[in-house]
């Protein structure tokens, strides 16, 4: 968030085009390498956190699952890197991606993300993340440095992974009997989260490629503009996601379905509390956001991240019906199905628009796919878990918020600086929606919050 200005600006479109396309690529391997494990290795650790000898050994098991898949899977992208000419002419990009996906298997975030250390995890992301931030506004000058930034921000993964393995309980790599391990027992429900993880990486990543090779790089860093903007407000959903998925995964192991559920609610709330806004603001103030992210030479990615903005309810929604639910229940067969339909579609869509339509086109392909998927996962959930769902709560939301674009607009009559315009549109609206959902809609969230800011006051 704080680099990407920065580069974006200094590198140009087309630059931010080719290291986009390359960062899709290589993104594209490391998730289908990890075999869906960042998933599965977060709910096997957390179904056996209370003995240790059975944690060291799903631990080895796992470990070494994805040190031979990603072996397995990286002939397969040479193979790839040296046959297409899109990717061969620039070869020094791709090398250091496979670095990445290496060091990937070493990262064990599943490992404490199943030990519910997210704390520590989230610390040293911090500490990796204000490095990385320091070496590219001190090594990045002009658009020459495309191939050192793509390196640095992948750098980002090496040190974490780094990290992450010096810290790591060295216990847990001793191999007293490899005889004792069990790799098959995994096999099956890995395949099966495989499935959904591939289809999910295909249509996060596989846009940005299949608009790479059907237009030019402008129009993918067009593109990776606006969806890197539109995933900014992801961070906070994602967050919630690992927060809460150990907890429900637990909680649903140990037949404590009423607690899980009532959970679920809260989180599903919080979502509709949080998202919409963030999504229909971000729609109102979109022009802004673009010019103080990058500048007037990404003006055309406005409508394409317009577009996108809807996405972020969606996949608030979309995690807790597929990840927190279905994952948790081990109705891994479910998610695949649904993320395989958004899968196709996607694909679907994006061939047939992204060649007349460009990145505006693969962004539709994009929210479409993302629908898709949160309405069939819906169903599928709430068939194994009857959990509450706040239609009227989040219609109210969306009602709410489309006023944002009014106010948006009324304060661009007064402010003509796209900072300015953007500080005051984003405090007026922020100021009229906590009204709203204070002392009108009584949202409960609020509310809590209100009560205890006056108590303190008092």
């Amino acid at each position: 968030m704080l680099t990407f200005p920065y580069a974006s600006k200094v590198l140009g479109v087309e630059s931010m085009g080719t290291v986009s396309f390359a960062d899709a690529f290589c993104k594209t391997f490391m998730l289908i390498s990890s075999i869906g494990i960042p998933i599965y290795g977060v709910r096997s650790i957390a179904k056996c956190t209370q003995d240790s000898q059975n944690i060291k050994k799903t631990f080895q098991e796992i470990f070494l699952i994805h040190l031979l898949s990603t072996i397995s899977f990286g002939i397969i992208y040479f193979t790839l890197v040296y046959s297409l000419e899109k990717t061969n002419n620039n070869i020094e990009f791709y090398i250091v991606g496979y670095f990445i996906v290496v060091m990937n298997v070493f990262s064990f975030e599943w490992y404490f993300m199943g030990v519910e250390k997210f704390k520590e995890l989230s610390f040293r992301y911090i500490i990796i993340k204000i490095l990385m931030a320091i070496l590219i506004f001190f090594f990045i000058k002009d658009k020459s440095d495309q191939l050192l930034y793509f390196t640095l921000t992948l750098g980002m993964f090496m040190g974490n992974s780094l990290l992450n393995l010096f810290i790591l309980d060295k216990e847990l790599f001793v191999f007293n009997n490899y005889k004792m391990l069990n790799l098959r027992k995994h096999l099956k429900p890995l395949f099966y989260i495989l499935l959904s993880n591939s289809a999910i990486t295909i249509y996060l990543f596989l846009d940005t490629i299949i608009l790479g090779f059907l237009c030019n790089n402008t129009h993918v860093g067009l593109y990776s503009t606006a969806i890197k903007i539109a995933k900014i407000p992801l961070l906070l959903v994602s967050t919630l996601a690992n927060v809460l998925f150990p907890k429900i995964s637990s909680l649903l192991n140990n037949e404590n379905k009423n607690e899980a559920i009532e959970l679920i609610n809260k989180a599903l709330l919080l979502v509709g509390t949080i998202c919409i806004p963030m999504s229909l603001g971000l729609f109102a103030v979109s022009s802004d956001v673009v010019f103080l992210f990058s500048d007037t030479e990404y003006e055309p990615a406005i409508l394409t991240l317009k577009i996108l903005s809807f996405i972020i309810p969606l996949v608030g929604f979309s995690n807790i019906f597929g990840i927190q639910i279905l994952t948790s229940l081990s109705k891994d067969i479910f998610l695949t199905i649904s993320v395989s339909i958004g899968m196709v579609l996607s694909i679907l869509l994006n061939l047939l628009l992204a060649r007349f339509l460009y990145e505006n086109g693969t962004a539709i392909a994009t929210l479409s796919a993302e629908l898709a998927v949160t309405i069939i996962t819906f169903f599928f959930s709430i068939k194994y878990l009857k959990f509450h769902f706040p239609t009227k709560e989040t219609l109210l939301n969306i009602l709410v918020c489309s006023v944002f674009i009014f106010i948006s607009h009324t304060c661009g009559l007064f402010f003509k600086n796209y900072i300015t315009h953007l500080i005051v549109s984003v405090f007026a609206c922020g100021l009229y929606f906590s009204i709203v959902q204070i002392f009108l809609l009584k949202n409960p969230i609020f509310a809590s919050f209100w009560e205890l800011v006056v108590k303190n006051k008092k």
